[in-house]
């Protein structure tokens, strides 16, 4: 799912090819900063610039507000956010099902959830 989301979000703009790491291949760097475990199970999205990371439908909801900053107070309504998180959980919970799951070259980092 982390080539998907990537793949998808690079189509569409929002961010560069450069700039997409997917879990299993981030750098020394970087773990220090993230929560790996938690990163896991969510999709995290790192600032460089401010050394800041957010997970999970925070960060897809930031992604997909940057172009337009109007989305942003909307999505984060409970009234739409709450349904938003839970069909997130089933997808992400659910995503060794939904796009398989192939070997990591770091052994340490397996991409799967901590549960289905």
């Amino acid at each position: 799912m982390c080539v998907v989301y990537g793949n998808t979000f690079t189509k569409l703009g929002m961010v560069d090819s450069d700039t997409i790491s997917p879990y299993q291949l981030v750098g020394q760097d970087l773990t220090a900063t993230i929560d790996m475990h938690r990163a896991q199970n969510e999709v995290a999205l790192h600032d460089t610039v401010t050394g800041t990371t957010i997970y999970g439908l925070d960060s897809m909801i930031e992604l997909f507000s940057q172009e337009k900053s109007w989305i942003k107070k909307p999505l984060k309504f409970p009234f739409i956010y709450f349904p938003l998180k839970q069909l997130y959980k089933f997808i992400t919970y659910n995503r060794k099902v939904i796009a398989g799951n192939k070997r990591s070259p770091v052994e340490d980092r397996i991409c799967e959830p901590d549960f289905n």
